[in-house]
């Protein structure tokens, strides 16, 4: 019986609680920018929240000659009843000249239906796109082993295909370290017995940025006329010139700005 009360007491203290919130209202804040730092700007873009969360798009604008490395997380919604961080884990990589928009969300609580709060950026941290070069080995055409290391890169030799005019080798890289490890496949040239060396026929690859035991596979080709060299039966080297790099993260800071509501937005977007 005592239990039974009990039951009927906190549904009754849940509906009185809810009773006095508006779950169907929506607020919709104004788009602004929220602080800048050099080349790199954030600006909010559709704020909104219901009773039970509050979310908008966060437009990084990349106009600096770095990548920005931006964890979610770190940010705050400051309220006056609460602080609340995003869930989201995942890094994200805004590439120079460049720019993303991620959704933050925050929830957990009830009253975020408020005219303004207090957006706090955290999480941000910038790295050279060039990175320090790692010192490796080149590597024998034909393979004479399929695997080899290079500073805490690990790389996997997958497949490989001579014709007469083109050689085609794929690998797959593991990166094991503890910065950002960059891949610039573009960069592996291929050197014959008669030490010419010949570039990359996919040379518009794009750089391929790993965190720690991220992989990542490339395929490179390699182009020679057949009266200049048979590529079947040569013997050949990839040469890896400051293909694998690993560069720091640098942590900046950027000032918190106001999320105020956009009260003719509001009100008629939750006209009856």
């Amino acid at each position: 019986m005592k239990k039974i009360t009990l039951f009927i007491l906190i549904s009754f203290f849940v509906s009185a609680v809810f009773a006095q919130i508006d779950t169907k209202k929506t607020c919709f804040y104004q788009d602004s920018e929220i602080a800048s730092n050099g080349d790199i700007k954030l600006m909010s873009k559709n704020p909104v929240a219901k009773f039970n969360f509050s979310k908008f798009e966060l437009k990084i604008i990349n106009n600096s000659k770095d990548f920005v490395y931006f964890l979610p997380s770190y940010c705050i919604f400051k309220y006056e009843k609460g602080e609340f961080n995003p869930k989201e884990k995942k890094a994200i990589i805004v590439r120079p000249d460049d720019q993303r928009s991620p959704t933050l969300k925050v929830e957990g609580g009830n009253d975020f239906l408020v005219n303004q709060y207090e957006f706090q950026p955290g999480g941000f941290y910038t790295f050279s796109g060039e990175g320090s070069p790692i010192s490796v080995a080149d590597f024998h055409l034909p393979a004479n082993k399929n695997d080899f290391q290079a500073g805490d890169f690990t790389v996997q030799m997958l497949h490989l295909k001579k014709q007469t005019d083109e050689t085609a080798v794929q690998f797959e890289v593991t990166y094991h370290g503890d910065k950002i490890g960059i891949v610039f496949p573009s960069r592996a040239v291929l050197r014959t017995a008669d030490s010419t060396e010949w570039a990359n026929a996919r040379s518009s690859m794009k750089p391929d940025i790993l965190e720690k035991n991220e992989k990542m596979k490339f395929t490179l080709i390699y182009q020679i006329p057949g009266k200049i060299t048979d590529m079947q039966f040569a013997s050949m080297d990839i040469v890896w010139k400051k293909v694998f790099t690993e560069s720091v993260l640098e942590k900046i800071e950027f000032q918190g700005s106001p999320i105020v509501i956009d009260e003719g937005k509001t009100a008629e977007k939750n006209k009856k």
